[in-house]
């Protein structure tokens, strides 16, 4: 079967990444889309690690209130640029990342011309800049932490709740549905986030579950049970599991792409109460997914 995966370009992600990255270092920046209004100029390093765009009249405001009433003067845009080019270093960047030898600056643009999608602005020695490229951006070893520490991490698709009487039926070959979809991302018990499918895997986009919700506690009714085939059963359905270390459990907070086996789809884990029982495939049941069981570990059958 195949996803309709959400499309996200390698550049989208890599400005999501530092941006948190940053953040967690307590820079000021953010994801967001500049104004179409004023004049516009691009500029970058000299080997093309970063590019951005500057607004002229915000960002000479704060170095000469005299030359940035030129932005509003017949071609005076060329001469602020020119101005740019003939200085060293007409600005730095607290973020190491963004370091130069030279810059480059292109042709002054309108607003209306700036690109259609979401930059990441940072905050210059002169003014704001917004980003449309930077390079890769590796966070920083926690060094207290001892290497071989791990936490395992699983992907959920979903649970399905069923009785004893039907755990007890199942054979290989029979198809689960996932009556609970689910793309939850747990650290033990604790939800960590939501994940979603790119090309190279997953990512995982982290959100409010007030202090970490724990792993589907669910206890909003009571019934009685009268027979013992009654008795309920939970089944979860796992896409993937893997120990992290904390500088990859780190990387996957930041969202960098996690990984997925080729045949992840084809070794769904069934865990009934949380115990590894079978295997199975994802697959396409009308409207409804569902797990084809392909390995059942139960040894009465």
């Amino acid at each position: 079967m195949s996803f309709r995966l959400k499309k996200i370009a390698k550049n989208e992600l890599l400005l999501s990444s530092a941006a948190a990255i940053w953040q967690r270092q307590g820079e000021d920046v953010s994801i967001g889309f500049p104004s179409k209004h004023g004049k516009w100029v691009k500029c970058g390093d000299s080997q093309r690690l970063w590019e951005g765009w500057i607004l002229l009249t915000d960002w000479l405001e704060a170095i000469s209130p005299e030359l940035a009433k030129l932005a509003v003067s017949a071609k005076a845009e060329n001469q602020i640029v020119h101005w740019l080019v003939s200085k060293e270093r007409p600005f730095e960047c607290p973020m190491p990342e963004l370091g130069y030898q030279r810059l480059w600056f292109s042709d002054v643009i309108s607003g209306e011309n700036l690109p259609d999608k979401a930059l990441l602005r940072i905050l210059s020695s002169h003014g704001p800049i917004w980003l449309e490229k930077v390079p890769k951006i590796e966070p920083k070893k926690i060094s207290i932490v001892p290497s071989n520490l791990s936490w395992p991490i699983s992907l959920s698709l979903g649970y399905s709740k069923v009785q004893l009487k039907v755990l007890v039926q199942i054979e290989l070959g029979d198809v689960l549905l996932i009556k609970t979809k689910l793309s939850e991302v747990f650290c033990y018990k604790k939800k960590l986030g939501l994940f979603q499918y790119v090309d190279e895997g997953v990512i995982m986009e982290v959100q409010d579950f007030n202090n970490t919700e724990e792993m589907h506690n669910d206890a909003s009714s009571v019934d009685t049970i009268q027979k013992m085939d009654a008795v309920p059963v939970k089944m979860e359905f796992i896409l993937h599991r893997k120990n992290l270390s904390l500088l990859e459990l780190q990387c996957l907070y930041e969202g960098q792409v996690f990984p997925l086996p080729n045949d992840s789809e084809s070794r769904i884990e069934v865990r009934v109460n949380d115990v590894l029982l079978g295997y199975g495939e994802l697959v396409q049941v009308d409207d409804s997914l569902g797990v084809e069981i392909t390995k059942w570990l139960n040894e009465s059958k």
